[in-house]
């Protein structure tokens, strides 16, 4: 279990979703892009939350393992087009079940 650290917050996920995280995310705020980010029901502390994401706000990212298992490229781009499309990055269970029980999906 990971966690993503936002100025004094913390935030527990998987290590393998936060990793798909850091990706996301870090792909945004390098465009200067600052959103909301959102969790339904996936363990991260609370049933459900959102924070604003800025990149004036120290963001870290402390993983358990070494090594998270592949990026699956697909999930990957989910993430990024919803996040493009909506008001935020939202992580739902069914997206975090999808990333664990499936692996690496092909398209």
């Amino acid at each position: 279990m990971g966690t993503l650290l936002y100025g004094s917050l913390s935030f527990p996920f998987d290590d393998r979703t936060l990793v798909h995280l850091q990706i996301a995310i870090g792909a945004k705020l390098r465009r200067g892009e600052g959103f909301f980010f959102s969790w339904n029901a996936i363990g991260a502390g609370t049933e459900r939350g959102s924070i604003w994401l800025s990149h004036t706000v120290p963001l870290a990212f402390a993983f358990d393992n070494s090594k998270v298992g592949p990026i699956d490229a697909a999930w990957l781009h989910d993430l990024e087009a919803q996040s493009s499309n909506g008001p935020s990055l939202t992580l739902t269970a069914d997206l975090v079940r999808e990333l664990a029980g499936e692996g690496v999906r092909s398209r």
